[in-house]
């Protein structure tokens, strides 16, 4: 399957979620669980190179997805953290990334959804 395909299918698989809660509703655990383990299968490999697309379009599906299917530290979601871990690693300065369409993305998501990461966001920021 081609990276561009990808990228389509996990953002309009995020925006369903957004736009119809109650098609996605049985499905929603498994949708999350399918955009963490892209994420961690592309962000954290040792043996290849990520595809930025690929993660751009997981980080535009879990924007769109995070409206009706909150994973906030208050609920106790065990999600969360690694929400917040891939997005701040797909905003990290340090990396030189040529795609700044995941950088874009990246931020997007936490302008939207930065009430529910608020504990992290006070922690990191208290870190610094």
């Amino acid at each position: 399957m081609s990276v561009g395909l990808k990228h389509g299918i996990y953002e309009l698989l995020g925006v369903i979620a957004e736009v119809y809660p109650e098609v996605m509703l049985p499905y929603s655990e498994k949708l999350l669980k399918i955009y963490l383990t892209m994420l961690n299968q592309q962000m954290t490999s040792k043996t290849r190179k990520p595809e930025l697309t690929v993660i751009a379009g997981c980080m535009l599906g879990l924007k769109h997805y995070l409206v009706n299917f909150t994973q906030s530290v208050e609920e106790g979601s065990k999600h969360t953290k690694d929400i917040y871990r891939f997005s701040r690693m797909s905003i990290d300065p340090t990396v030189k990334n040529v795609r700044y369409e995941l950088n874009r993305v990246s931020l997007e998501l936490f302008a939207k959804h930065a009430g529910q990461f608020n504990q992290l966001l006070y922690d990191d920021h208290k870190a610094q």
